[in-house]
């Protein structure tokens, strides 16, 4: 795999590691024994999510990829978390470790190491109250890490040998997202799969990052300390989720580093640009239009489906669809334009039901182009019903859908919504609505044994 082990600079290499994949079940089984004594008496907690899938897994499907996870599992023995320390993400060329200050940072320099860092991890978007929202951020900083780490790999290289390492100031929060930008990183530049780019992070302990959540998710429920990444009672988005999210936007084609315009994605999806998102080739969404300009907030007023128009026609979209009504413009504002107009009627206090996606879904498929949906204001209620088009037209999973959508337009879905997606992609009565179980795992396809999506 491109990520390379994950470990610390200093730590001593395990006496099965230069073993090679593909070894007969009693190896494994022997190896496996090992790293569990191992992994006793280092203590501390346990290891991330993607770790104890992995292993889960490896016990309970025998047709797995047993080659490359067994690679992964040699390649991300269980390490100790310590500020301070280097963590290998890829092999003799990049780290990553975290600082106390100023001060520790420098005691942290070595000749062997060319030390690095910025403030993208703390570029999250702020929805609702402060502190209380918690995503990755958004596809314009992927961009422009991707590319800036690209740039610094070659001059490093060129200039030595030395291992560039992404260093950040201590806190669950900021190598949360560093952890993630990293992870995308592997995903973009070096073709990894999902689980390559997230087991650097998620075999250490304990597990030092935390969840992503939404604005409503109260903080009894958010895992502030960073201990562990995992559910709690409100539905959140563990760093798997959201790598294996981009992983299948990149496969699709949806996202490009050499193609993505970031320029014009942060100018329509401001408050001011009316909060355009192209969030599929099928789906775009945007703020309630209005005839008549209204105050949303301070330097921000409503937009005219006028002005609308050329934008979402420029999208690839051939219909207006309308969350609820009344809306404060006329159907024939967009008709003018060639654009198909909807209204869904949605009953106050309903989550989701079987009519309801079965209608929009009907929509995305009669249509020949996109579909531009937009809700009342104030009730965001159309990241749930494009996270059910993803999941039952796309082959996302549940939370793979809600993490692409807050990666392209941040701070949609509550955890409210969240879950009801959940259920709703395991319960409904309509089978075509459901969720299919994907064949892959972490980004690795197992219906046939092996190969990455």
């Amino acid at each position: 795999g491109t990520g390379g082990r994950a470990g610390e600079q200093d730590c001593e290499a395990d006496g099965d590691a230069t073993r090679m994949p593909g070894r007969s079940e009693q190896l494994f089984a022997a190896t496996a024994d090992r790293r569990r004594e191992r992994d006793a008496k280092m203590g501390g907690g346990e290891a991330g999510e993607t770790y104890q899938l992995l292993r889960s897994f490896l016990r309970a499907n025998s047709k797995a990829p047993r080659d490359l996870a067994y690679h992964l599992v040699q390649e991300h023995p269980a390490t100790s978390w310590k500020v301070g320390r280097m963590y290998q993400v890829i092999r003799h060329e990049l780290g990553f470790a975290c600082y106390k200050d100023v001060q520790h940072r420098l005691l942290m320099r070595k000749s062997d190491l060319h030390l690095v860092s910025s403030d993208m991890q703390n570029c999250v978007s702020t929805v609702g109250p402060p502190g209380s929202y918690f995503g990755p951020v958004d596809l314009s900083v992927v961009q422009r890490f991707c590319g800036r780490m690209q740039d610094l790999l070659i001059k490093v290289q060129t200039s030595g040998s030395k291992i560039l390492v992404y260093c950040v100031h201590d806190s669950p929060q900021a190598r949360t997202n560093a952890a993630f930008l990293l992870g995308a990183f592997l995903i973009l530049n070096r073709g990894s799969s999902a689980l390559e780019a997230a087991m650097p992070f998620d075999c250490i302990r304990p597990y030092p990052l935390l969840s992503f959540r939404d604005a409503s998710t109260k903080a009894s429920e958010r895992g502030e300390r960073g201990e562990r990444g995992e559910r709690g009672e409100r539905a959140t988005l563990t760093l798997l989720d959201v790598l294996s999210a981009l992983a299948r936007g990149k496969a699709l084609g949806w996202f490009n580093l050499a193609t993505f315009n970031a320029s014009e994605y942060l100018d329509w999806g401001s408050p001011e640009g009316g909060l355009l998102h192209v969030i599929s080739p099928k789906l775009v969404s945007f703020r309630s239009p209005s005839d008549t300009p209204c105050f949303i907030s301070f330097g921000v007023t409503s937009i005219a489906p006028a002005a609308y128009a050329p934008k979402l026609l420029e999208c690839g979209a051939s219909c207006v669809v309308s969350l609820g009504a009344p809306f404060e413009y006329s159907p024939e504002d967009f008709a003018s334009f060639g654009l198909s107009h909807y209204s869904l009627d949605w009953p106050p206090g309903v989550l989701l039901t079987d009519e309801m996606v079965r209608r929009f879904l009907a929509i995305c498929d009669e249509e020949p182009g996109a579909v531009a949906l937009h809700d009342e204001p104030g009730l965001e209620r159309m990241g749930i019903l494009m996270a059910n088009f993803l999941v039952s037209r796309n082959g996302f999973s549940p939370d793979e859908a809600v993490a692409w959508i807050r990666l392209v337009r941040p701070g949609s879905i509550l955890a409210e919504q969240h879950e009801a997606l959940r259920a709703f992609s395991k319960t409904s009565e309509d089978s075509s609505l459901r969720s299919v179980p994907p064949k892959r795992w972490g980004g690795v396809d197992i219906s046939d044994g092996g190969g990455s999506h």
